[in-house]
């Protein structure tokens, strides 16, 4: 690998941490152009891959997301399934699990959304 390879490479990993970060597009293409005068094609070449990077990032994190609060929906889903199907109620167990049910559902739909989409609200290194 040529000293100009490891250059850029040592420069792509820097891009794809300010993208991770969640750093707006016109800075970091400032960032290249004034930094490293890295300008036009190459720049926005290696802003998507840096993009390409942070959406893998966030469907990886994402997916870790979907399996243990899918995993929680159906522990507490289930105890509270078998209580009322089951005739035998505890009422404030079963309101406790009826909430955490709820709140697993809504981590459930939100990291399936960033696995589909890939995008987030905050910052991916998160």
């Amino acid at each position: 690998m040529s000293e100009l390879d490891q250059k850029l490479s040592m420069i792509q990993d820097q891009l794809n941490s300010r993208v991770l970060w969640d750093s707006p597009d016109f800075e970091v293409l400032e960032w290249l152009e004034q930094k490293h005068g890295i300008d036009g094609d190459r720049a926005t070449t290696m802003l998507s891959v840096a993009k390409a990077f942070r959406a893998k990032s966030i469907r990886e994190k994402a997916l870790y997301g979907v399996i243990f609060s899918g995993i929680g929906a159906l522990g507490t889903g289930g105890v509270v399934a078998l209580q009322l199907f089951g005739g035998v109620v505890f009422v404030l167990r079963t309101i406790i699990l009826t909430i955490a049910f709820g709140f697993c559902c809504l981590w459930f739909a939100r990291y399936m959304s960033r696995l589909i989409t890939g995008l987030t609200d905050s910052s991916a290194g998160l």
